[in-house]
């Protein structure tokens, strides 16, 4: 070990690892089980360290555990980029500067050999044995070892092998108990990297660079990117492109650059400059390989376990393939540590192995499918509207991807997981973008899709907004009238997907609203209105509708036919004239209060926080989740005393014989009626706080306090006339409300101080406007 590096080891672990594979992840995980007092041995096929320049950029969460080896960033600043990525479309628009990451938690760019090189010296620096030219042929374990057969013949073994052997590693057929092959993803990427001096002598180059110490740019046209840049002695550049064919066994040829030029004729001049200036006139045509996701990384008996490519291959557009294969690294020497201070020592690997494919699983699948993503938004972009308007880049970093340290994540998460594990207890990592689930897809469905013109989707169908202001009133009952539409049809009707009002529905919704509110109070009107007979007779031929379905139905019930479509369309149909209004009204009332109660809007964040962490929270909440939730429930309960969504009089008739409210007798046929809001602001029921919101009124201890206020709630009506949709509005809020508040910061936006409320039948408010910003998923 070089004296000079002042390394802590934890206490020896007595765990050996033979760590197959020399590259970025293998070693990073190498010096992190070192550190945790693991014993660690390094076999690499290839003869010596990576040589290809090109960057890679190391996101945040990858840098969490490094910053705790001594000495370490330091030896990495000298080789570092200024993290900043000039955008410009091919034809040379300039789109923008980005900076990689927030301010004080930046994103580090750098050459991958410099990373490659620091890396091993660091190793070797410490007391970690490198061996070159040794390649494993086959993977195999037992019950209490992981082993490999070398080509040569042969065997070595240890408590684990770690198989960090890239996408061609041959551990898949102990894995999985197949042989997986390696698949194109349709495309290629050119590689490489030279002396800056030569090339800067072109004006062209020079100008672009324009004298900086370091410089990152990315360039992109229809189905094509190149990604390039130079520090003070190196410039490198990449481009993707379209590849057809499938890969050989050298997946990494030799390719004139020449044959890169086409992809670049009609760009501006810079790109085929650079290219032109590449000496030699070769480069690496890297064809880009996959593997479909596969949820095992773990041997079945646990002795060997994949990271890095070996598990899970990515696209360069992820930006995240070398970060991911560090976070495999670290959360594995992690786990494996944790196993050992258990009381159980060795015995625990192959658990500690399957929490660690646990936690890594899901957060793993989520980049790689942000990498498809990434491309086709790249190389299918509007370049037209994005010259015009450059305020939105089509890729930009996700800071769910750097807002995480996964060391950290192990400690935190490990016995939740081996209890789930062992016991089948709940749990959900909280690792990846709340609101992504999880579901088998492959590349050849991914490649079908694009070339459909589908768009892959990854995110919150509001994630383009955040920062921005947003009609919640508006999107609020598009969620609930697509929720509805799915309940009753099977199908969403798209409102969020097209952010309109389709086909007038609500508007029609409405102005069949403010009608029956009006009308129903001078009954008589109607005669001369929709009850003509000849305006009903317009209507009908302008319309192609039918007339009073009640015959129809009582002649049906009678003759017992069946009723026909038409008439079951019509009931279906009255779930969204009730179900999609009142919904979007409650969810209005309760993200307008809590607006307007800062503490009560900070009570609840924290407790959807808490839980999150503690995962009972799923990545879409689940209502049982919600229902665990005591201050959501409150809220909920709150908003809808504050503002119920009928605040007409729900009428009755008293009955034969009249009847005694209140010590007033009311004779037989009386017409009484009460308006909820009303009865809900009963200083008596309610307290003397009753005008004001205050959800804590629903966690009094003294439960007969809190059914009395219960009896008296009439959001949904009361008695055998309760609404009929009423657990499924319930339903609705729990599910949305927390999922909300766990993804975003709310803040009122509107140029007015107030709602604006008006009362046809249904009290539905407007002027919702707020400016929504991610907390941690972007």
């Amino acid at each position: 070990m070089d004296s000079k590096i002042n390394f802590e080891r934890s206490p020896a672990t007595n765990i050996s690892i033979l760590v197959v594979g020399g590259g970025i992840g293998g070693l990073c995980f190498a010096i992190e089980a070192y550190r945790k007092g693991h014993n660690v041995r390094v076999i690499e096929r290839r003869p010596g360290l990576d040589d290809l320049g090109d960057i890679i950029v190391l996101q945040p969460a990858s840098l969490r555990s490094p910053k705790r080896w001594p000495g370490f960033m330091e030896r990495l600043a000298v080789f570092a980029y200024e993290p900043v990525l000039v955008w410009k479309v091919y034809d040379g628009t300039l789109l923008g500067k980005v900076q990689l990451g927030p301010e004080g938690d930046k994103a580090l760019p750098i050459n991958r050999n410099d990373f490659h090189a620091a890396l091993f010296n660091y190793a070797i620096d410490i007391g970690i044995l490198v061996e070159f030219n040794t390649a494993v042929q086959e993977y195999q374990e037992s019950g209490i070892a992981g082993k490999v057969k070398l080509t040569d013949g042969r065997m070595l073994e240890a408590d684990l092998v770690v198989a960090a052997d890239g996408v061609g590693s041959t551990s898949w057929k102990l894995i999985t108990g197949r042989k997986e092959e390696a698949i194109s993803t349709g495309f290629a990427v050119y590689r490489v990297s030279f002396p800056a001096e030569p090339a800067l002598k072109n004006p062209i180059i020079a100008k672009e660079f324009n004298g900086c110490k370091t410089y990152m740019g990315i360039h992109f046209g229809p189905d094509v990117h190149g990604v390039f840049g130079k520090n003070e002695s190196t410039i490198w550049w990449t481009m993707t492109h379209k590849d057809s064919g499938n890969a050989e066994e050298n997946w990494a040829q030799n390719a004139p650059v020449e044959n890169a030029l086409p992809y670049v004729r009609d760009w501006a001049p810079f790109y085929s400059e650079l290219i032109k200036a590449t000496p030699g006139g070769k480069a690496i045509d890297w064809k880009l390989m996959w593997r479909n996701p596969q949820p095992k990384m773990v041997s079945p008996q646990g002795r060997v376990a994949q990271m890095g490519d070996a598990a899970h291959a990515f696209l360069p557009t992820s930006g995240s393939g070398a970060a991911m294969a560090m976070e495999d690294g670290f959360t594995l020497a992690a786990c494996l540590h944790i196993a050992s201070q258990r009381g159980r020592h060795k015995g625990d690997i192959p658990l500690a192995c399957r929490v660690y494919n646990l936690l890594r699983f899901e957060r793993v699948a989520c980049a790689q499918l942000q990498g498809f993503a990434n491309r086709e938004l790249l190389h299918k972009a509007d370049f037209a509207a994005l010259k015009k308007d450059s305020s939105k880049l089509p890729v930009e970093m996700k800071r769910w991807m750097g807002n995480h340290d996964p060391e950290q994540y192990a400690y935190d998460m490990y016995e939740a997981a081996a209890n789930h594990l062992i016991d089948k207890t709940p749990f959900a990592d909280t690792n990846y973008f709340p609101g992504y689930i999880y579901k088998p897809w492959t590349i050849q469905e991914l490649i079908s899709a694009s070339e459909r013109g589908e768009k892959i989707e990854l995110e919150d169908a509001m994630a383009d907004l955040q920062g921005e202001i947003v009609d919640l009133g508006a999107w609020v009952q598009w969620y609930a009238f697509d929720v509805i539409g799915e309940i009753t049809f099977k199908q969403r009707f798209g409102f969020k997907e097209q952010r309109k009002d389709i086909n007038n529905t609500i508007a029609g919704i409405e102005t069949g609203l403010v009608y029956a509110s009006l009308v129903g109070q001078i009954p008589s009107l109607h005669d001369y209105l929709l009850g003509s007979a000849t305006v009903n007779y317009i209507l009908t031929k302008l319309t192609g509708g039918a007339g009073n379905p009640m015959p129809t139905i009582d002649q049906q019930v009678k003759g017992s036919v069946h009723m026909t479509d038409n008439d079951c369309l019509g009931h279906l149909s009255a779930n969204l004239l009730a179900g999609s209004d009142t919904t979007a009204i409650s969810l209005r009332a309760v993200f307008y209060y809590l607006l307007k109660n800062n503490n009560s809007y900070r009570t609840l964040q924290k407790e959807i926080d808490d839980a999150n962490t503690a995962g009972k929270l799923s990545p879409i909440i689940t209502f049982s989740e919600s229902l665990q939730l005591k201050y959501l429930q409150a809220c909920l309960k709150e908003a809808m005393r504050m503002h119920p969504g009928v605040q007409f009089p729900l009428e009755r008739v008293v009955p034969a014989g009249g009847a005694t409210l209140c010590d007033v007798y009311l004779r037989e046929g009386t017409i009484v009626g009460v308006n909820p809001g009303v009865v809900h602001r009963n200083t008596n029921i309610f307290g003397p706080d009753s005008d004001q919101f205050r959800p804590e009124r629903w966690l009094n201890p003294d439960e007969e306090v809190v059914k009395m206020m219960e009896r008296n709630i009439l959001t949904f009506g009361a008695g055998v006339r309760t609404c009929t949709g009423k657990n499924i509005a319930i339903m609705e809020m729990g599910k949305l409300v927390p999922q909300i508040i766990r993804l975003f910061d709310i803040e009122w936006a509107s140029n007015k101080p107030e709602w604006k409320v008006e009362t046809y039948w249904f009290a539905k408010q407007s002027d919702l406007h707020v400016r929504m910003r991610f907390r941690t998923a972007l």
